[in-house]
């Protein structure tokens, strides 16, 4: 094994390069090392970085790392097909099949930004799927910040997989020590044949549970409910349970009637997808539309 010992002065710590062999390359007018058959680079304490090949350039202080990838740092694990690691700036870009593990989040997209002196991240696209959870994020613009545990997106979409729920929104920020998502303007809750529009909504994933506020409109084949505040309850990704408050108009046809009603409070249960019960409190006024 081929062992090297680089003193890293940007940071006053010892690089240590290890491979199973090496030799000298050119890469314009530039001279460098490759190492194949398995090469690490590590910082004690800090940083380890493998591959099965990699090149080192002196000059311009970078690593290429080709095939198997695997970064271990302080903030979590990081997997990639290849990367590029830069040793003054400490910035790596991964390339294909990437894959993160943060405690209780994975994250997957095909090309990552790093920056491990600023503990950040980010990619064009990215899918994210929270530990534990029937539940998977796809966002565009990905921004997330390793020592906050915060993340922001646009145009997520979120699936919550047994129910085939689907929700959008335009915006997204993910806060991942308590588990909540805020959905930006506009949001769209999409479940079978029932659509759910929102202005803003708080979907807690340790609860699944949420609350989404302004302008709501739930709407059907056979219903119309109107609200300013709503409160939901998922189980296994499907919708089991919500609750509408504020300003309350409902619509419910049958095949020869319809009902509408102005109240405080409309409840609904379902089951398999079905509505169960439907519960409307503090009623304001009412009528029955004959077909």
């Amino acid at each position: 094994m081929v062992l090297f010992l680089i003193l890293y002065l940007f940071a006053e710590e010892k690089l240590k390069i290890e491979g199973e062999k090496m030799e000298i390359v050119l890469h314009g007018k530039e001279r460098g090392c490759r190492f194949s058959e398995g090469v690490s680079i590590s910082l004690p304490g800090r940083l380890l970085i493998r591959g099965r090949e990699g090149y080192y350039f002196p000059t311009s202080s970078f690593f290429i790392l080709k095939g198997g990838v695997k970064i271990e740092s302080e903030e979590g694990i990081l997997k990639g097909d290849s990367c590029i690691y830069n040793l003054s700036t400490e910035e790596s870009e991964l390339f294909k099949n990437v894959e993160i593990d943060l405690e209780s989040l994975s994250i997957w997209t095909n090309h990552l930004k790093l920056n491990l002196r600023g503990k950040t991240c980010q990619s064009e696209e990215a899918n994210l799927i929270p530990e534990g959870k029937n539940l998977e994020l796809r966002a565009f613009n990905w921004f997330y910040n390793m020592k906050e545990r915060r993340g922001e997106g646009s145009e997520p979409v979120i699936l919550l997989k047994d129910g085939e729920t689907t929700v959008k929104a335009k915006g997204l920020v993910y806060l991942q020590p308590s588990s909540e998502l805020f959905l930006l303007p506009p949001v769209e809750i999409n479940q079978k044949e029932r659509r759910i529009l929102c202005d803003t909504l708080i979907y807690f994933i340790s609860g699944d549970s949420g609350i989404g506020r302004g302008n709501l409109y739930l709407i059907s084949e056979r219903e119309r409910v109107k609200g300013k505040t709503f409160y939901f309850w998922t189980e296994k990704g499907e919708l089991k349970r919500m609750k509408v408050r504020e300003e309350v108009s409902v619509s419910y046809e049958t095949d020869k009637e319809r009902i509408e009603i102005s109240a405080g409070e409309f409840c609904l249960t379902m089951a398999n997808g079905e509505i169960e019960e439907v519960l409307v409190a503090e009623i304001t006024s009412g009528r029955l539309v004959r077909k």
